[in-house]
């Protein structure tokens, strides 16, 4: 499949509401709360500014909107790194293209750091997009008060 991305912009705050409340989204997500409009728009026009966070919102070939990678810079060599794909765009790989593109383009960016990615034990189609997408198994590390695996990729 073919995918474009662009940075995120104001316009597509909505979207990403729906995205961030969508049931499976927030039962793999490590705080599975649903997040009350008020929240999402804070936070959603704090990120856009805040020049720690990268948001990327991909595209298929038909113009559909699929879904959104965010990295977030952690320190000076780190940054954490989620994905989440539209209900109806799961389960066709989507989630490894979007991960491979985004965190590859980051790192020729950003040569020296690492990229982590924190994801919960039990979310195996996760696991399988980052393995697909180049991010190498790191070991299990509590995060979130919840177990999970990490997985990390580097330009090196």
């Amino acid at each position: 499949m073919w995918l474009t991305y662009r940075k995120a912009i104001l316009s597509d705050c909505d979207m990403y509401f729906e995205w961030v409340n969508d049931p499976e989204v927030r039962a793999n997500s490590f705080n599975s709360t649903l997040i009350t409009r008020e929240e999402h728009d804070k936070w959603f026009n704090d990120v856009l500014v805040d020049t720690a966070y990268s948001l990327f919102v991909f595209q298929d070939d038909q113009g559909n909107y699929v879904g959104q990678v965010r990295l977030e810079k952690i320190d000076s060599l780190e940054a954490e790194i989620s994905v989440s794909v539209a209900a109806v765009h799961r389960g066709n790989g989507i989630s490894k293209e979007m991960l491979k593109i985004s965190s590859d383009g980051f790192l020729q960016e950003n040569p020296a750091f690492i990229i982590i990615a924190n994801i919960k034990k039990n979310n195996a189609s996760s696991i399988h997009a980052f393995e697909k997408a180049g991010f190498v198994y790191k070991g299990e590390s509590p995060y979130g008060n919840q177990p999970s695996i990490q997985y990390l990729k580097s330009s090196i």
